[in-house]
């Protein structure tokens, strides 16, 4: 059995999120990139439905309601969430870059 882990709403926003100029938020997206690509499927994974104790504001809450409607479309899979993410991200025609290590070409 998988042990369960509460995700807090930084990290799918890590994940999706284009490349930060800012060295240490750059560094949490490396670092949660990296935890989720060869950790994440170890543990079964919760999101918050509701964050309750929040000033009201209307542009708030349509982001609530977005989000809301996400989660109900992927079963609050976060996974889902976030590979749906990635695939919108990857068809809106930016360039995305990947903090993955390649092969290295030497020169001559």
């Amino acid at each position: 059995m998988k042990r369960k882990v509460y995700v807090e709403s930084t990290i799918p926003s890590y994940l999706v999120a284009a490349p930060s100029r800012d060295l240490l938020i750059a560094a949490h997206q490396h670092v949660t990139s990296e935890w989720w690509r060869t950790q994440s499927a170890a543990f079964d994974l919760f999101i918050s439905q509701w964050e309750a104790l929040v000033a009201k504001d209307p542009i708030i809450d349509e982001i609530r309601k977005n989000r809301q409607e996400i989660a109900e479309q992927f079963g609050y899979d976060l996974r889902a969430i976030v590979a749906d993410a990635r695939k919108r991200q990857k068809a809106g025609g930016k360039t995305v870059v990947s903090f993955t290590r390649g092969k290295k070409t030497r020169t001559a």
